[in-house]
């Protein structure tokens, strides 16, 4: 059973997607209070919610094909076959990261709009 703080199921819902869902809100409402927003600051926050959203996935997917392998619900093979996918995820990621990257940074040889 789950843990509902003695709440009745539909309130504790409620109060779970509200706390949840309150981030974008007040997320935007501290964009506008504070911008203009450095670049440092914003690739800060983008790394944190990034780091949240990897670790809740790696959470969500991994942690229960590990109980499933533990209980003998799942086989070796699928386990590796788990674990390649989650390499070649991450490898994808990081080669779309960084042609990104590149094609975001200025300059590389060309002139700016200045002649310079």
């Amino acid at each position: 059973h789950h843990q509902t703080f003695g709440m009745g199921i539909a309130t504790y819902a409620l109060v779970a997607s509200v706390v949840s869902g309150i981030s974008l809100p007040l997320g935007a409402a501290l964009g506008i209070a504070f911008s203009p927003v450095g670049d440092k600051a914003v690739a800060a926050m983008m790394a944190v919610g990034a780091g949240a959203l990897l670790f809740a996935v790696t959470v969500e997917m991994y942690a229960h094909s590990l109980h499933k392998f533990r209980e003998g619900r799942l086989g070796m093979q699928e386990m590796l076959c788990t674990i390649a996918a989650a390499a070649g995820g991450a490898f994808f990621y990081l080669c779309i990261n960084r042609k990104l990257e590149h094609m975001f940074q200025p300059g590389d040889g060309e002139e700016s709009a200045d002649g310079g």
